[in-house]
């Protein structure tokens, strides 16, 4: 029989798992964008393989959010992820920080995401019921 208890424990074990895999595709899509920036190599695959790994994840937390009525989170998340997907086609060896428009773009969408791997995170500790005050 499940109860309220095993449902609430079930959602936030799901969302802090959600938060902890985001946190990773974040921290591979910094070291991909890192390597690809700064590297000397003339073959990226493994790089570019590991954004298109990192979006498909994102990309699934984006309909999850949608999904569980955070609609809110869940569209700007998608139009975060549509501008990445736009501004990464224009970053590449030997490119400088700047504000021009697809390094502003992407480096906004990764912060974005930052803070959605964050909400989900607390999301999830806050509804655990071990962490709830009698």
């Amino acid at each position: 029989m499940t109860t309220t208890t095993d449902v609430r424990r079930t959602r936030a074990i799901s969302l802090m798992r959600d938060g902890a895999v985001t946190c990773v595709a974040l921290l591979l899509s910094f070291a991909a964008f890192d390597d690809i920036t700064t590297g000397n190599e003339t073959d990226f695959t493994l790089e570019y393989g590991a954004l298109l790994v990192s979006a498909t994840w994102l990309l699934f937390v984006t309909f999850r959010l949608m999904n569980a009525s955070r609609r809110v989170l869940g569209a700007i998340s998608f139009v975060a992820l549509a501008g990445a997907l736009w501004g990464q086609r224009e970053i590449g060896p030997g490119i400088t920080p700047g504000l021009w428009p697809a390094y502003a773009v992407t480096a906004s969408a990764f912060l974005w995401f930052v803070i959605v791997a964050v909400v989900l995170l607390v999301s999830g500790w806050r509804t655990h019921p071990e962490t709830q005050r009698a």
